[in-house]
């Protein structure tokens, strides 16, 4: 059973030049919607296997609207072959004679900036997690507090990951004295102050720490501390948080572009733009073949075109007015 245009008109049509309007697309999808669900084929277990790191490397983008190059810092993330991934099958779904094209102007720093994309790379936090659970994180693991600064390592619209610039730490003011010496042994440096829970580091006696100017409602018996720079420098942490939770957003980008630019690459379907994802080639591929399943099961369980008619319908339907 197919659905749609067959492919061998699909084929005579592209082989004219013709590009399917977004009446026929609608038509498609309607068709599409209207058909029974197809029953699911259980396929084999996945094997478990391992893969092995791309390699490390830097890239140069040439913008094909502005002519100007941006230089993309050393990466795992593969640029290059992604953004060839994404050209490629633009270019084959148009052999198909669908009306696409891909827009790379995320790409380009000169055409566009990380504040025209919205991916700010530092902030405030503005408000507390809306979450029980998030709001016994925020209290009682890292003592992010409203007010403090952060750097924006990852972002999304929901959730982004953050790194705190103006870390600072909580001693319990028996083990500290006026001038910022320590005065016990072993002193647990605290993110929050609490007698228990995680601690940043561990002092010895006689360290020096810069004690802070304490502010209106800090509880009695301890004492702000700044992070030292070695502890800084050296710190992995990175914590998770809602994106409405930072405010007074910057977007600095540095003599490098933002890697997460490749995640706003766009597709333009008969005017309508949408940003990729990458199983959309295949998915596009098989609905404009007509064909019933996405994956048919043979390794792994199928799983039908019907099932992906939202995301279809984003791609192909009518651009938002």
């Amino acid at each position: 059973m197919k659905i749609g245009v067959g492919v061998a008109v699909l084929s005579a049509l592209a082989a004219e030049g013709k590009d399917f309007d977004r009446a026929e697309l609608n038509a498609m999808l309607d068709k599409l919607a209207a058909s029974p669900e197809p029953k699911v084929k259980r396929g084999p277990t996945a094997m478990c296997y391992s893969m092995a790191l791309p390699e490390r490397k830097a890239f140069d983008y040439s913008c094909r609207k502005c002519g100007m190059r941006t230089h993309y810092p050393e990466n795992y993330v593969g640029l290059e072959e992604e953004l060839a991934f994404y050209r490629d099958g633009a270019a084959k779904l148009r052999g198909m004679g669908l009306g696409i094209a891909l827009d790379e102007s995320a790409l380009c720093r000169h055409c566009t900036t990380l504040k025209d994309l919205d991916i700010p790379t530092s902030g405030v936090i503005v408000s507390e997690p809306k979450r029980t659970s998030d709001n016994e994180w925020w209290l009682k693991c890292f003592g992010l507090r409203i007010g403090d600064s952060v750097a924006v390592k990852e972002w999304g619209r929901h959730r982004c990951r953050v790194l705190p610039c103006n870390i600072e730490y909580w001693v319990a003011g028996k083990y500290i004295d006026k001038d910022g010496r320590v005065t016990g042994d072993k002193v647990n440096v605290r993110y929050v102050p609490l007698v228990k829970g995680d601690g940043a580091f561990v002092a010895k006696k006689g360290d020096v720490l810069t004690r802070l100017d304490a502010r209106p409602g800090d509880p009695a018996g301890w004492v702000r501390v700044e992070a030292p720079l070695r502890i800084l420098m050296t710190s992995p942490n990175s914590y998770y948080v809602d994106s409405g939770m930072i405010g007074k957003r910057g977007y600095e980008e540095g003599r490098d572009a933002h890697l997460q630019r490749l995640e706003l690459l766009a597709w333009v379907i008969n005017g309508k733009r949408t940003v990729v994802d990458r199983g959309d080639i295949e998915l596009l591929e098989k609905f404009m073949k007509g064909e019933v399943y996405l994956r048919d099961g043979s390794d792994g369980d199928s799983v039908s075109m019907k099932s992906q008619l939202p995301r279809l319908r984003e791609l192909l339907g009518e651009p938002k007015k």
